[in-house]
């Protein structure tokens, strides 16, 4: 399976992130629909992997392409949970947060909000806009009795555009 080593080495960090979004929930059974949702996440690209090398059909292929979306999904909420925890952390040292804020309910509902809408938001994003790619055609004409290629200058602009913001101040090189 591809990225098999990757996954294990990550797993602690996985299951960290897992039962810190479990103990920011409050109540039992939104906790237990969490640890299933959560499992169904972090094993979706492993059972996408085998059913891409196994039969074809209408279900395999639904359950394939979810389950390549679960990993960047997986991989948004690993780094928003810790990014979150490392700025409530560093909030705590410097005195910021008190201990009774962070263990606030509404703080708590703010943190997990966060975690979880960041990432879904991010992975929803990606699956809309993936095959918006624009590429435009440049090219350059030399004449025959050009110049050499040492006094021969180029200037190469780089516009980063997107559908949902327009374009973005061009880069020139």
């Amino acid at each position: 399976m591809y990225l098999q080593n990757e996954l294990l080495l990550a797993a602690p960090v996985v299951i960290y992130v897992g039962l810190r979004v479990r103990s920011l929930i409050g109540r039992a059974w939104l906790k237990n629909l969490w640890t299933v949702l959560f499992l169904l996440v972090a094993t979706a690209y492993p059972l996408a992997e085998t059913v891409a090398h196994g039969r074809s059909g209408a279900w395999p292929v639904a359950l394939e392409t979810a389950g390549y979306y679960g990993l960047p999904l997986l991989l948004y909420i690993v780094m928003t949970v810790l990014a979150v925890d490392l700025a409530v952390g560093l909030a705590r040292v410097s005195g910021r947060l008190s201990r009774a804020a962070v263990r606030a309910p509404g703080f708590r509902a703010w943190r997990l909000a966060v975690s979880l809408a960041v990432p879904v938001l991010v992975v929803v994003a990606g699956a809309v806009n993936h095959r918006v790619l624009r590429v435009r055609e440049y090219r350059i004409d030399l004449p025959r009795g050009a110049s050499p290629a040492r006094e021969l200058n180029l200037c190469l602009q780089v516009v980063i555009t997107s559908s949902s913001i327009g374009s973005i101040t061009p880069l020139t090189m």
